[in-house]
């Protein structure tokens, strides 16, 4: 008698002990996406720090544009001395200020640079940024605003991008062709792989409550994908800058970004960079490559070298 109450408990129950595994896979599905979701929806809103002087640079002076849909951007600007300018954008989570190396070495060389707060950035407006998606609007602002100074020949415009700027200014230049020459530095393919490779811990469940947090979000995770128009900034000359131990943007994405790329290109690893340490690593030669490739790329179309132009 006894075994049979036994063997009928263990019927009543056994249903629910198969699934039990079930539901504690479940609930750990559950609480990676509720972690994953509440580190993402976080990003959309990155922390500001005060600005700070532009150390090193000269003649700089204080500017505002705004964006096709009203946000107002805080830069700065440093007038051109050979009728070429070069736009700065930064970072996720950064400001105007994260670009100064890049700028201090365009500017030595007489190139005007306008560095730039994107949207929900810096002493820009905007609430919230949306991962280089609206920013793209932004980047619009900025050529607008360069190609209407007078001391710039509106021929002559280059850009340079770091990470999430990087996607902005490769997929803008992509379909503005008064952008001649492109370098983007630590810059992913694309919004969704890069979502997908910072929430990568659990694989293909973590990416994919990443991309689609930011969706719910409305951010339109499909329309940042550099990658798919890059060849079509040929034959403008292209700079795709990584470093060799940078754990936020692998070498074999740089790679990849370069592969899909069309001449003329360049692909520059530099060795023992991380991902905040390009210049750093690279010293005297970071300005240096930079300063060629720009001279190259935005010389004057009649073919005469880069000249001084009068500053207003």
């Amino acid at each position: 008698m006894r075994d049979r109450f036994r063997l009928t408990r263990v019927r009543r129950w056994a249903p629910w002990l198969a699934l039990a595994p079930v539901a504690l896979v479940g609930a750990l599905a559950g609480a990676i996406a509720w972690r994953v979701s509440a580190r993402v929806r976080a990003t959309l809103h990155p922390p500001r720090a005060p600005i700070v002087a532009p150390d090193g640079l000269t003649d700089v002076r204080d500017v505002r544009f705004a964006a096709a849909d009203g946000i107002e951007l805080h830069g700065w600007y440093v007038p051109s001395r050979n009728g070429a300018a070069v736009i700065l954008g930064h970072g996720w989570g950064a400001d105007r200020g994260a670009m100064l190396p890049e700028a201090r070495a365009l500017a030595e060389r007489g190139y005007g640079v306008l560095l730039f707060d994107w949207r929900g950035h810096g002493e820009s407006g905007g609430t919230r940024t949306t991962w280089g998606v609206d920013e793209q609007r932004d980047f619009d602002a900025a050529i607008a605003f360069v190609t209407a100074r007078p001391d710039v020949d509106s021929t002559r415009i280059g850009a340079i991008g770091f990470s999430m700027g990087g996607m902005v200014v490769a997929q803008v230049a992509e379909r503005d062709p008064r952008v001649r020459a492109v370098a983007v530095e630590g810059a992913f393919t694309s919004l969704e792989d890069e979502m997908r490779h910072d929430e990568g811990k659990w694989k293909w469940w973590s990416g994919s409550v990443a991309v689609w947090t930011l969706r719910l979000a409305g951010v339109a995770v499909e329309r940042e994908r550099p990658i798919d128009g890059i060849c079509r900034l040929s034959p403008r000359p292209l700079l795709v800058i990584d470093g060799s131990v940078d754990a936020d943007l692998p070498v074999s994405v740089a790679r990849h970004m370069y592969a899909q790329a069309c001449a003329p290109k360049q692909l520059w690893i530099i060795p023992g960079a991380t991902h905040r340490t390009y210049a750093a690593s690279a010293g005297r030669e970071f300005g240096a490559r930079l300063g060629a490739f720009f001279d190259d790329g935005l010389r004057p179309r009649d073919g005469r070298g880069l000249t001084a132009a009068r500053v207003p």
